[in-house]
């Protein structure tokens, strides 16, 4: 089976972005002082000390509900109908499949890769498992629904069109169209919007107004927004404070 590399870093490793892939997507850094990191790929730019979010969705047809060709136990691969928008070879790769209804639904493979496909063709998905299927066998009854990696595009945080999961914090200046090393684990530097927090307690995304990579403390309510902070993911726990622009020292709690 498939598992992701952790590479036990250097101080200073976090620090380095390039152009050109030096990593899988998705692989953990360690440092000797326990920050984790995860190796991910910009859309667009991304500051020192700002929030990233995984990639809108390509489509919402390869959400879910995705036809398929029954496949048996030990078959490495899974025919897909594709609906709604061609698709580009390898875009899924390193993503995920699962079955989102019918037979062997629940259950999730890691995409090795897969060929292009016209809007309304087949596309055969290799899955990255040394044993293929398990557990239970595809029927024709199953629908499948395919993710993009999480860290593929990571972007900066829109605070006005929450569509994806958080995936880390930029320690360095980071450009558009590049690798570089999400944060997700330990102490570092986090745009604070607004001087209402308390040291110790927890921060979350900042979710209305037009400053975007930033936290802000939980409160009972965003505004006139009809939703409460406990409906938006815990980011980290505040540990110095900061001015109303400023930047906080925050522990960090995406991913260990």
């Amino acid at each position: 089976m498939a598992f992701p590399l952790t590479v036990y870093g250097k101080l200073g490793w976090e620090k380095v972005v390039t152009s050109t892939k030096k990593h899988k997507l998705g692989t953990r850094m360690e440092l000797p002082d326990g920050r984790v990191f995860y190796y991910a790929f910009s859309d667009g730019t991304i500051g020192a000390g700002k929030l990233a979010q995984q990639a809108a969705l390509v489509t919402a047809t390869h959400v879910r509900g995705r036809a398929v060709a029954a496949a048996a136990l030990g078959t490495k691969a899974i025919v897909v109908t594709n609906s709604g928008l061609a698709l580009t070879k390898d875009k899924y790769a390193d993503g995920t499949i699962f079955v989102s209804d019918g037979a062997a639904e629940g259950h999730m493979y890691i995409i090795k890769g897969h060929p292009a496909a016209t809007v309304a063709g087949t596309f055969k998905v290799t899955i990255d498992e040394e044993d293929g299927i398990q557990d239970e066998a595809l029927t024709t009854t199953s629908k499948v629904g395919l993710r993009l990696n999480k860290f593929l595009d990571a972007k900066l945080y829109d605070s006005n069109a929450i569509n994806g999961i958080p995936v880390g914090v930029a320690p360095v200046e980071v450009a558009d169209n590049r690798y570089f090393w999400a944060q997700t684990w330990g102490e570092a530097p986090i745009l604070m919007i607004g001087i209402s927090s308390i040291a110790g307690y927890a921060v979350r995304p900042y979710s209305t107004g037009s400053v975007d990579g930033g936290v802000r403390g939980y409160k009972t309510s965003i505004g006139t927004v009809a939703r409460t902070d406990a409906q938006l993911p815990q980011v980290g726990i505040i540990i110095s404070l900061a001015t109303a622009t400023g930047y906080a020292l925050c522990f960090l709690t995406l991913s260990r």
